[in-house]
């Protein structure tokens, strides 16, 4: 990158060499551990017992097409799953949400073990954040189609019809409850709404900033994960803590 040029013909130069990596910090051990692959590793979700990490390579090392990869938080070697950008496991961990790198962008399963990948979304969506309902036989994803803003949808891979849950316009960002039954995201107003899974109107969330100081919280943090990057305890009455988003626990580091 040029930065300067003197009156002399000097020229003041930078060369950078970026990376993104990922530090977790496995169950029962007390120190992190540097868990990046290549030169660009991205986290997307982390196995509901935390000792897996499914993530993508997005640089050079990923290749034109990117890399899902699936690494044991132990410090195990990778395991390379297919094309793509990992996006989310599934409860049993047998599989993984990719999307490819192209646009319009699909959803495929990549196995994580024995078993082939196949093409999980039939439609003309862009798809950009998926992620599995706790039942295991549902998902939730995030995307638009050509002209329209984003939208968040269900859908079964068994019957490829997805439902939109949402107005069009939101924050592709969303986390889903524990419970499976509302998905909490930002509406086209810029406010957190929780968005029914089943039907229904979008329910408007207020915060509870005069209770926040007098709020007891019990917090647990592990980084590089998607699914619970944060978990909250609040005992504040009226209140919810959800476990935190990727994107967001990225954006306040």
């Amino acid at each position: 990158m040029l930065l300067d040029v003197g009156r002399e013909g000097n020229v003041l130069l930078t060369r950078n060499n970026d990376r993104a990596g990922m530090i977790g910090l496995a169950p029962g051990e007390a120190k992190e551990r540097d868990l990046s692959w290549l030169d660009w590793s991205v986290p997307g979700d982390l196995s509901a017992d935390g000792r897996s990490v499914l993530f993508g390579e997005t640089g050079e090392g990923g290749g034109p097409k990117y890399a899902v990869y699936l690494r044991k938080t132990d410090g195990s070697p990778a395991i390379r799953l297919g094309d793509g950008i990992g996006l989310g496991l599934s409860p049993d961990g047998k599989w993984a949400i990719a999307r490819p790198n192209i646009a319009p962008s699909p959803l495929v399963l990549l196995p994580t073990g024995v078993g082939e990948a196949r093409s999980l979304t039939h439609d003309s969506i862009n798809h950009l954040a998926a992620r599995w309902l706790p039942d295991g036989k549902r998902l939730v994803f995030s995307g638009n189609e050509a002209g329209h803003g984003f939208r968040l949808y269900v859908e079964s891979p068994e019957d490829g019809k997805p439902r939109p849950i949402s107005p069009e316009g939101v924050n592709p960002t969303f986390v889903i409850s524990p419970k499976g039954d509302q998905v909490a995201g930002v509406g086209p107003d810029h406010k957190v709404y929780l968005f029914p899974v089943a039907s229904g109107e979008p329910i408007p969330v207020e915060a509870r900033r005069d209770k926040l100081p007098a709020a007891k919280r019990e917090l647990k943090r592990v980084r590089g994960s998607s699914r619970p990057v944060h978990r909250a305890k609040e005992t504040v009455e009226g209140t919810r803590a959800w476990p935190m988003p990727l994107e967001s626990t990225l954006s306040a580091a």
